[in-house]
């Protein structure tokens, strides 16, 4: 059968208190109380009915108005019940402020089972000041986190459902006008590959941006690495793709940029898969014939970090998009980006760094993107870790 915490710590205190008068009061009435003398002791014999007072050889005991053995035991009662109606109460209460945080710990962890996440345990528990406060304050953010992550990942099933929704209907569609109209055999086999391409490009980056999500600080995957040399294979790859629309790739390295020992600590891939997606999206909407910048450069003036600013000469986008840009299948998003930039943060924050966006004054579309590096340049040692 098991016994609540209440009942236990209220019986234990209840006794240990009822039990602590006896032990005290006994001994005391030993020491205190009366006792016959000892063989050829003095004594000083009182005479209660006119209270004279004489010297013993040994042959009366010592009493006093107050020794009445009665009235003793009438006074040792009275102390016996109020030591143990004190006891009661004050273990009552004692038990009540120890297990009324674990009852509501109880009731909050049952409430975030159910799928109850806004539930908070923090006010319940008053002025509290110990470390059942700091653990209730505990569950309250790891609550909080929970709600956070479940919210976010309805939201993104949601949305998944939503982008996945229009080009499953276009391919559902030529599916059947393919069967229907046979004529039409050869177009709608061209929409049919269209479409599938779409999904699978779609289903690609939702599996990118869950990676991203995954593979944050602390990845196996994390490491000391040069991030010019990526960045150079990244220019190397771009710029073949961007040969069928004529585009033109110019790299640079600012000064002080690319000191011999230029080290970033984090995850290759996280880098190279963000500034891929920038890239992506400027080549995707740039003018034809334009050019594409990128320059690397490594600021000092607090700590250092390496800037990598990607510039194009696009068209833009609107100023009232720009801070939603990188939500991942953001309403407002400019048709077309999809989640390449919502990667692009994501990869990026999971290198201790940050992504923000601008309009250029001459057009097009400026990308900043600045993450903490590893410099040695000399005797002077600089670190972000």
């Amino acid at each position: 059968m098991k016994i609540k915490i209440f009942w236990k710590i209220l019986l234990s205190f209840w006794l240990a208190f009822f039990l602590a008068v006896p032990t005290v009061w006994i001994p005391v009435t030993i020491l205190f109380g009366e006792h016959p003398p000892a063989p050829g002791e003095s004594v000083v014999v009182t005479n209660a009915a006119n209270g004279e007072r004489r010297l013993g050889d040994g042959v009366a005991t010592v009493r006093d108005p107050s020794g009445d053995p009665e009235e003793f035991r009438r006074f040792t009662l009275q102390v016996l019940i109020v030591g143990a109606v004190t006891g009661l109460l004050f273990s009552i209460v004692l038990a009540r402020y120890l297990t009324r945080p674990v009852n509501a710990l109880q009731s909050g962890f049952r409430q975030l089972a159910q799928g109850q996440f806004d539930v908070r345990l923090a006010p319940r528990l008053g002025r509290r000041r110990d470390e059942i406060a700091d653990l209730a304050r505990e569950f309250d953010d790891t609550a909080r986190r929970l709600d956070a992550l479940v919210t976010a990942r309805d939201r993104l099933l949601h949305e998944v459902s939503h982008e996945l929704r229009t080009p499953l209907s276009r391919l559902l569609l030529a599916i059947s006008i393919f069967q229907q109209q046979p004529a039409r055999a050869q177009e709608m086999g061209l929409r049919i590959e269209r479409e599938a391409t779409n999904l699978s490009s779609l289903l690609g980056e939702i599996l990118d941006l869950a990676r991203s999500e995954e593979q944050g600080i602390g990845a196996d995957g994390e490491s000391y690495y040069d991030p010019i040399l990526v960045l150079t294979e990244l220019v190397n790859d771009a710029a073949f793709e961007a040969q069928s629309r004529e585009l033109k790739i110019k790299f640079e390295c600012l000064e002080p940029a690319a000191p011999e020992t230029l080290t970033v600590r984090g995850n290759p891939l996280m880098l190279a898969r963000s500034c891929e997606n920038v890239l992506r999206n400027a080549i995707r909407f740039s003018s034809h014939k334009s050019e594409i910048t990128i320059t690397a450069h490594v600021s000092v003036a607090a700590r250092p970090t390496l800037e990598i600013v990607i510039s194009d000469q696009g068209p833009g986008i609107p100023e009232k998009d720009l801070t939603h840009i990188f939500e991942p299948f953001s309403t407002s998003q400019e048709p077309g980006f999809g989640l390449g930039l919502s990667i692009a943060r994501r990869a990026i924050k999971s290198q201790r760094g940050t992504i923000e966006a601008s309009n250029l004054p001459s057009g097009g579309l400026r990308i900043i993107i600045s993450i903490p590096v590893h410099t040695d340049w000399g005797d002077e040692e600089k670190s972000l870790t």
